[in-house]
């Protein structure tokens, strides 16, 4: 600070107090403006430090920002020259101030365009090391070992998702029922803060600080803290949520010294990029604003983080640590900013190279934002990408980036569907969802049962944020209509119903050649049955048990025997019997096995119990 107070000193004296100096042959007045300089360069300075907490990183070695106490300096003073014509003794002086005013403000302007060309050339040059830096890798293509011997190499399928950690509540959903909590006195002086989504002990949530709601309501609190945070379920939106009391004075938003960012920049961590200051709760429920230590490492562009700083929101209290070695709770080190530039970055310069003006054979996100899911350890981004040059907007391929652990990969599709406005259009003309009003707040991809699938949370508005009103499911293909649409109001219900859905309209149109499915006739005993009505179908379903009285199982995704299902509807050729069917006869079955999902659907139906018709 002090160095750019002297540099705006030397500037201002430069134009106003040397040219007063040549024409008057005083010293006094390029005094008297050296004074005038540094009183008026401290003073702005110190505000714009305060305000601004820039950074000493970037160009010039974190000096690139002087550009605007510069230019400021240079305005002031040739505005103030132009005041000052009455002080000259003939028109010759009042000429000759002139001039050299305008040489001393040309040849700032002139170090302000170096500047400028410096910062531009230095950013230019790295953008061939974007696409690098981006950190996004394809996913590892898949080996299999065909029924002949031969092998096959396809591109991988997005990973399996967790159908018990799925993101329902959304950002709209948790500010309104937070807003629920916010009665009386606590209404008038505290508002809840940005809603972060998290895994705490490896469940969703989505938790926020309670803040002041105006500078008065701060005046007025004596202890300077708010007195709650709150953890609403993100995985279920039925559960209720209660705020939790909790002493927080250290958080962003905060007033003063008490906001997180000029704490920790008066603190000791002025020369780093603060980046991201985020709500996190330990897994013991601590509460803390972690905020990345960053530098940038391409002009004003490209944020490599450091180091995570942690402070303690009640006591101030803060810990580094490194990126490789944070804490496990931590769920992200970059912000989803920070990660939109990456995957821009590589959907540019991957397939097209850096030089690329008409922008052929790039990608691009489907959606203004992205959205957060569940890796099975801690929060990362998915974004659905598309082609530029495609008309039909469909999704080409899936980015899902780990802000923690900056890498993002991508899948490719194996076909291309349809992504973005078209599927919002399939959720909200189902009949009964457009009956009810209700419209897509957030969609996110999923695979489940083997199968790509749209999740999607059905709103309709509310005073504060949204009103949450059903989950639904449709499966992410080309063919996929509205009346396909699986939902209710419990997530876990639509999930099944979505399950049920799927044990009838396997789709093999689009299917991966190498993932070959076995029609498989098994005889045995049914061990339990019922029925199961979704949204007006009746399935049957029931378990059995092989000839060797052993429970007939399937293998999940991680090696764990699970309970099989068999679901069929009534049909009066192939599944007759089925209304009939009872535990402990005996039957004959035959169905198709791809080993997906726990249920699977019934192709025939015998049961050797039951007298022929």
């Amino acid at each position: 600070m002090l160095g750019t107070v002297l540099v705006g000193t030397l500037i201002l004296t430069a134009i106003l107090g040397l040219p007063q100096f040549l024409v008057k042959g005083g010293i006094k007045y390029a005094l008297g403006w050296l004074l005038i300089g540094a009183i008026f360069n401290f003073i702005f300075l110190w505000i714009y430090v305060y305000f601004a907490l820039p950074a000493m990183t970037g160009p010039l070695g974190g000096y690139g920002f002087l550009w605007l106490p510069i230019l400021i300096n240079v305005f002031a003073a040739g505005a103030m020259t132009m005041f000052k014509s009455e002080d000259y003794r003939s028109d010759e002086d009042d000429s000759r101030n002139h001039v050299a005013a305008f040489l001393s403000m040309g040849s700032a302007l002139l170090v302000l365009v170096i500047i400028w060309v410096v910062i531009s050339f230095s950013s230019w040059k790295q953008d061939s090391r974007k696409l690098a830096f981006s950190n996004v890798v394809p996913a590892t293509p898949v080996t299999e070992i065909m029924g002949d011997g031969t092998t096959k190499v396809r591109d991988a399928s997005i990973p399996g998702s967790d159908e018990k950690h799925l993101p329902i509540v959304t950002d709209g959903n948790a500010l309104n029922r937070a807003g629920g909590s916010l009665t009386g006195t606590l209404g008038s002086n505290y508002s809840w803060g940005k809603q972060v989504v998290q895994s705490i002990n490896g469940h969703l949530y989505r938790v926020s600080l309670m803040e002041f709601k105006d500078f008065w309501a701060w005046k007025r609190n004596p202890t300077k803290t708010t007195p709650q945070f709150i953890m609403i379920d993100a995985e279920n939106p039925l559960v209720e949520s209660a705020p939790t009391p909790y002493t927080i004075k250290y958080f962003t938003g905060a007033y003063f010294g008490n906001d997180v960012l000029r704490y920790l920049y008066t603190h000791g961590y002025s020369s780093y990029l603060l980046v991201d200051p985020t709500i996190e709760v330990s897994d013991d429920l601590k509460v803390y604003e972690t905020v990345g230590l960053g530098k940038y490492v391409m002009g004003w562009s490209g944020i490599e983080i450091q180091a995570m700083a942690m402070v303690d929101v009640t006591t101030g209290a803060v810990d580094v640590c490194q990126i490789s070695n944070c804490p496990a709770w931590i769920d992200r080190v970059l912000p989803d900013d920070a990660t939109d530039t990456y995957v821009d970055w590589y959907g540019l310069y991957n397939d097209a190279g850096w030089w690329n003006l008409g922008k052929v054979n790039t990608l691009m996100g489907a959606d203004d934002k992205a959205v957060p899911i569940y890796n099975g350890e801690h929060v990362a981004w998915q974004y659905i990408m598309t082609s530029r040059n495609m008309k039909d907007n469909s999704g080409v391929g899936l980015i899902l980036y780990d802000a923690r652990e900056r890498v993002g990969t991508y899948y490719t599709f194996n076909s291309p569907f349809p992504v973005g406005g078209q599927v919002r259009s399939t959720f909200e003309n189902n009949k009964t969802l457009k009956q009810s009003s209700t419209t897509v707040d957030q969609m996110i991809l999923v695979n489940i049962f083997g199968e790509n699938t749209w999740v999607a949370t059905m709103v309709t508005p509310a005073a504060n944020g949204t009103q949450y009103q059903y989950t639904a499911f449709a499966r992410a293909n080309k063919t996929t209509v509205s009346d396909d649409v699986q939902f209710d109001k419990d997530p876990k219900i639509a999930l099944r119903n979505y399950e049920m859905w799927l044990a009838t309209h396997r789709d093999t149109s689009e299917a991966d050649p190498t993932q070959e499915s076995v029609t498989v006739i098994l005889e045995g005993y049914v061990a339990s049955v019922g029925t199961t009505t979704v949204q007006g179908n009746t399935y049957h379903v029931f378990t059995m048990n092989d000839m060797d009285a052993k429970p007939v199982t399937y293998t999940d995704d991680n090696g764990a025997e699970q309970t099989r299902y068999f679901v069929g509807l009534y049909s009066p050729t192939q599944t007759i019997e089925l209304p009939l069917t009872a535990s402990g006869h005996h039957v004959l079955v035959t169905y198709l096995d791809t080993n997906l999902s726990a249920e699977v659907q019934i192709q025939a139906f015998e049961d050797l119990d039951v007298p022929p018709q």
